[in-house]
């Protein structure tokens, strides 16, 4: 039953991929900018998800979810777009 189990673990965890999370920010962003801004970062290779907001300011966050593999390119997209990364 053990090795059973073992074996059961090993076959899910194959092709799960991990993901990070990077945090991004920029300012004097309307509403537009920003859907544009998201639809061009989830072209981006490896990022599997992002989250925009922007507050009624313009300064816009965005939360991307990246795969642990290959987060290059979205990390890149996003610093082309203007943001910048911050830790929270």
């Amino acid at each position: 039953m053990r090795t059973f189990l073992l074996l059961a673990a090993a076959v899910l965890a194959v092709g799960c991929s991990h993901r990070v999370v990077h945090t991004y920010v920029k300012s004097g962003v309307n509403e537009r900018q920003l859907t544009e801004d998201t639809r061009s970062l989830r072209e981006a290779g490896g990022v599997d998800q992002v989250v925009p907001r922007v507050d009624s300011q313009g300064n816009a966050t965005i939360e991307l979810y990246l795969d642990e593999d290959s987060p290059e390119k979205g990390a890149e997209r996003a610093l082309q777009l203007g943001y910048r990364r911050v830790s929270l």
